[in-house]
């Protein structure tokens, strides 16, 4: 099963793409180990078992511990399972879906091929084939290029 590119079957209007994305896999705490927890209170992700099916949900592979990948088990089951991330970076091509963007995020522009997005904040996309920061409808709330 292709990873049904993270449910990045990406294409919104506005960067020249076209399709949706959507996780309703629901609140979750940090990926990066550290001390902050999820909104209900929960153990901070670092400290979670996550090595269960849909025990610790994701957007990216940034809110899974190292040595877990985000898996899109369905459009709405998106969560950390075992596995190797892949190592490409923000426009590198994605053939193969979401696992191999390090980020775990694969697009494809209007027009275009499959490639690799990454979380941006303000200007990292700029001069990009994704040069929009876009904030997703997501749980965690993320913000990529596309």
């Amino acid at each position: 099963m292709r990873a049904a590119v993270l449910v990045f079957a990406v294409a919104l209007a506005a960067s020249g793409c076209v399709g949706e994305i959507v996780n309703t896999s629901g609140p979750l705490e940090t990926g990066d180990g550290g001390a902050a927890s999820g909104p209900d209170g929960a153990q901070p992700l670092g400290q979670r078992d996550c090595t269960q099916p849909g025990a610790c949900p994701c957007t990216t592979n940034y809110d899974c511990q190292n040595g877990f990948t985000c898996f899109p088990e369905t459009e709405t089951k998106v969560y950390c399972a075992v596995g190797a991330r892949g190592t490409g970076r923000l426009g590198q091509a994605c053939p193969n879906g979401n696992r191999d963007c390090l980020s775990g995020i694969c697009v494809t522009p209007a027009g275009g091929s499959p490639i690799c997005s990454d979380k941006c904040a303000t200007t990292e996309c700029d001069g990009t084939a994704l040069p929009t920061c876009t904030e997703l409808n997501t749980t965690p709330v993320a913000q990529v290029c596309l």
